[in-house]
């Protein structure tokens, strides 16, 4: 029994050929937790684990795996296009594979949606095959719905996988973690990163090093800087707003933080939202203290350059330490359910 496996990511060669592994021995059965930072291609990887595995060749026993022209992968390809848009299980268009997150208005996913998986992997596959859950920000799940799920651990069933894919592992109850096969994803080496820019999008090699410097060892991020450019705009749009605060412009920044709060996003996304830009906002202090430092070639926003320089000469290293600090204490006050708005204000007032 031999299969031919294609695996869609970039680096993290160990997790591919682990499970290619696991297919060709046909040992699959169980709870796998994909877990490192965003933007490695964990979701990417879990798609193409579950298609493969529900592949009419996989049944077969030989091919190319998946074969992207059965009705079961056809399904999984119409699945993953529909599920950006939903948040129910129900909206899976395949009977043997389905999908949980949290709903962009919740702050964890609720137990509800936990037994209603519970539920659905428990039937008959409808293909004769496997059945196939992702859970996705699984760190997400409530402390009701993690116990339920615990449950189905301790009593695993046959032909049955669950994926549980995270940013942060150590959120999990030790007791899932444990039940679990952990596959680590880790950070990519940029020079990885920049010889796949080249030869895939055949860029300029000085876009190839921003992009890669700028991704931080993140190869699906990469991408989306380079194929978005609205996001690659966005994600400058907020950067700026912290050479504002650097300037002690005060007024300007808190302007400019007023408007990334639009009435379209309430809640829980305000909170992602202010979340992403205290991550963007670290990077470009890590660069200035690396300025600081004599470490220029380690910085992560080189198309910035000119504004880092000036910024550099705005801020001392007192200040910027202050500043560093402010952006951690901004974490644990969104963490605690601290208005967005005002976590990132408390960074503009802190220096």
């Amino acid at each position: 029994m031999k299969f031919s496996l294609s695996w869609p990511i970039i680096g993290n060669n160990h997790i591919t050929e682990y499970l290619s592994r696991l297919i060709q021995q046909k040992d699959l059965d169980g709870t796998y937790i994909f877990t490192g930072p965003c933007d490695l291609g964990k979701t990417t990887l879990a798609y193409y684990f579950a298609q493969s595995v529900l592949c009419d060749n996989y049944r077969k026993g030989q091919g190319t795996l998946p074969c992207c022209l059965c009705e079961s992968c056809r399904k999984i390809n119409l699945t993953k296009k529909y599920i950006k848009q939903t948040d129910s299980l129900e909206q899976s268009l395949h009977g043997d594979f389905h999908i949980v997150r949290k709903a962009k208005d919740k702050k964890n996913i609720s137990i509800s949606q936990i037994r209603e998986l519970i539920n659905t992997l428990g039937m008959g596959s409808f293909l004769n095959s496997y059945k196939i859950g992702i859970i996705k920000y699984a760190e997400d799940l409530s402390e009701e719905a993690a116990n339920a799920f615990l449950k189905t651990l301790e009593e695993p069933k046959r032909r049955v996988i669950i994926i549980l894919i995270t940013n942060h592992i150590e959120y999990l109850p030790k007791t899932v973690v444990s039940r679990s096969r952990v596959l680590n994803f880790q950070l990519v080496n940029p020079d990885v990163i920049y010889d796949y820019l080249i030869q895939k999008y055949n860029i300029t090699r000085s876009k190839a090093k921003n992009y890669s410097h700028l991704s931080l060892g993140r190869p699906a991020l990469a991408v989306k800087f380079l194929e978005n450019q609205n996001f690659y705009d966005d994600y400058f749009v907020k950067a700026d707003i912290l050479f504002s605060i650097i300037k002690r412009d005060t007024n300007e920044s808190l302007k400019k933080i007023e408007q990334i709060f639009n009435n379209k996003v309430v809640g829980q996304e305000n909170v992602a939202k202010a979340i992403e830009v205290v991550r963007i906002w670290q990077g470009i202090a890590r660069d200035l203290l690396l300025f600081k430092l004599k470490q220029r070639r380690l910085i992560q926003h080189e198309m910035a350059i000119t504004e880092l320089k000036q910024a550099e000469l705005n801020i001392n290293i007192r200040d910027l330490l202050k500043l560093l600090s402010s952006l951690d204490k901004a974490i644990e006050y969104l963490k605690a359910n601290v208005s967005p708005r005002i976590a990132l204000e408390s960074v503009v007032l802190a220096i």
